[in-house]
């Protein structure tokens, strides 16, 4: 979510799932409310593991996102979701916990907390305490139940970091953490990557701290593993130019974005990268040895971070995003493969903008060709709606 042009809020979640489950019993839902301009993150930790816990923590998240997007009482929301789930009659407890963390256009954070571990809130680098607020009422099986409440302005380079106990039970049992991780330790953890890497993205903090807790667990997760990171910051920033201008006369202008571009900049058809090259003196060299899933090989020009083959790329780069999700990315990407690496871009910044030329290429209307060959400004579309809906990006598309 973008609230000015010098500010984003990025938002990303890993997971390990328990060793020996095909499902994890946590769920994270990150939803974004363009009309209201709202980030909603639930995380919920549903009792035991495997489908029922599961079934338990995707009702609560569901639950929680409907009725907190649709009414402004969070404490009123939360006294109803904690009455609405079921109840564990033997260990009389509730059947999910949950974190509900709200990030409003003016920049309002509310906090809801009910039985997972406090969220951690740092600002740049220093861990920093928010003053919270506690509410109680009588359940009527379980009987006094409290949560917290807390709500702040965010600022540049907050940062909040919330998991599931899967975090801080991590290790229990090992010699070297036989009571657990422990959150005070997972705090120190997350205050040295910081430290080590000041500008560390939530995507990677949210998988550093997954591949710790899974360590401590000796690479054999005791329980669900889940941890969630918020992280306003400047805005990460990519250009795509692809496809020739329907006016040659534009094709100075596509040189000329390019040129001046601040970020990452990637140039997808052979066309487009010898216009700009002529346009710019720039020499093109391609690498006959350098190529992945049945695409030609990508080129290199100075000043450019990949350049590609177009439509094809094009394609294939939707499908692959299309396979992914917020929470089961860790690891699954390979930088060595072209596409891959082409989404690590994409999903590395945070305002996308696509400069695409609407000349026709008359290879793309032979009707030999595959089905998925669709015309380029339709491809990029369809990239654009999918990075919205499902990873938060900002995206722009200018037609030339």
């Amino acid at each position: 979510m973008n609230n000015d042009t010098n500010l984003f809020i990025e938002v990303a979640s890993s997971q390990k799932i328990k060793s020996g489950e095909s499902i994890s019993g946590d769920t994270c839902i990150i939803s974004s409310n363009d009309s209201k301009n709202r980030i909603t993150l639930i995380l919920s930790d549903g009792l035991g593991s495997g489908i029922k816990a599961a079934v338990l923590s995707s009702l609560t998240t569901s639950m929680a996102l409907r009725l907190f997007q649709n009414c402004g009482d969070c404490v009123s929301v939360t006294e109803t979701i904690m009455k609405t789930l079921p109840v564990c009659s033997v260990r009389k407890i509730s059947y999910a916990t949950f974190t509900m963390v709200e990030i409003q256009e003016k920049r309002l954070v509310r906090v809801v907390e009910y039985d997972n571990p406090p969220i951690v809130v740092f600002r740049g680098g220093d861990l920093i305490e928010k003053e919270k607020q506690y509410f109680k009422f009588e359940h009527p099986i379980l009987g006094e139940q409290k949560f917290s409440y807390m709500e702040f302005e965010l600022q540049l380079g907050d940062r909040l970091i919330c998991f599931s106990d899967g975090v801080t039970q991590s290790g229990m049992g090992e010699r070297k953490y036989n009571f657990g991780w422990q959150w005070e330790n997972a705090v120190l953890y997350i205050s040295e990557v910081i430290s080590s890497d000041p500008d560390v993205s939530a995507r990677d903090l949210s998988d550093k701290i997954i591949s710790k807790a899974w360590a401590n667990d000796v690479f054999q997760a005791k329980d669900d593993i889940t941890c969630a990171c918020v992280y306003c910051r400047k805005p990460r920033k990519l250009l795509v130019v692809t496809g020739p201008p329907y006016d040659e006369q534009k094709d100075s202008y596509i040189a000329y974005v390019l040129k001046n571009y601040p970020g990452k900049k990637i140039i997808c058809g052979g066309t487009t990268a010898n216009i700009i090259a002529r346009e710019l003196g720039k020499e093109i060299k391609v690498d006959i040895n350098d190529r992945s899933d049945d695409l030609p090989p990508i080129a290199y020009m100075e000043g450019v971070d990949l350049v590609t083959e177009g439509v094809i790329t094009l394609s294939k780069l939707f499908r692959r995003l299309e396979s992914l999700n917020q929470v089961s990315m860790q690891g699954v990407l390979r930088p060595s493969n072209l596409i891959d690496k082409m989404a690590l871009l994409f999903l590395h910044s945070d305002v996308i903008c696509f400069l695409v030329g609407t000349r026709i290429n008359e290879m793309h209307q032979n009707p030999d060709l595959p089905v998925e060959l669709d015309i380029r400004r339709n491809i990029v579309r369809r990239i654009k709606e999918i990075l919205e809906r499902r990873f938060l990006k900002e995206v722009q598309i200018e037609f030339v």
